[in-house]
């Protein structure tokens, strides 16, 4: 799901009907529940992305530092990397290398979503006291 996804499923469930405060009262168990599968999923898509970023991480450190064999080298199509790079240079081509970053990005924009998803959750957990005031509000209008 992109985040633009995320954000139009919320555009759709934000608003309350304030006519009928008891029917979204009771809306908010399905809405929690429909947030919290997105939240699990893309949880465990960032745990995967995550782990992903490591392990490339890893594998671009032995790239640089000239401890990749060539089978390596062939089953993720790079060159081999000709340059002698001093050990404690070596993080510096890591930090800025493009492969590694490739996955850096998608992490982050992953993390986006999850913290997107979280807010929503959050809106969600203080509907509840919303529609109370909302009551409040309307009783004290009509003078209770």
């Amino acid at each position: 799901m992109t985040i633009a996804e995320i954000e139009n499923e919320w555009l759709k469930d934000k608003d309350m009907d304030s006519t009928a405060l008891d029917k979204e009262s009771l809306k908010i168990p399905d809405l929690h529940h429909k947030y919290h599968k997105m939240l699990s999923s893309e949880n465990a898509v960032y745990r995967r992305m995550a782990a992903r970023v490591e392990e490339v991480k890893t594998l671009r450190w032995m790239y640089f530092s000239g401890k990749l064999d060539e089978d390596t080298l062939k089953k993720y199509d790079w060159e081999p990397f000709d340059l002698k790079v001093m050990k404690q240079d070596t993080q510096r081509f890591v930090d800025g290398d493009p492969v590694l970053n490739k996955y850096v990005i998608e992490l982050g924009d992953q993390k986006e979503k999850v913290e997107l998803i979280k807010s929503i959750m959050s809106q969600l957990n203080g509907r509840s006291f919303q529609i109370n005031n909302a009551i409040k509000w309307q009783q004290f209008l009509v003078g209770q």
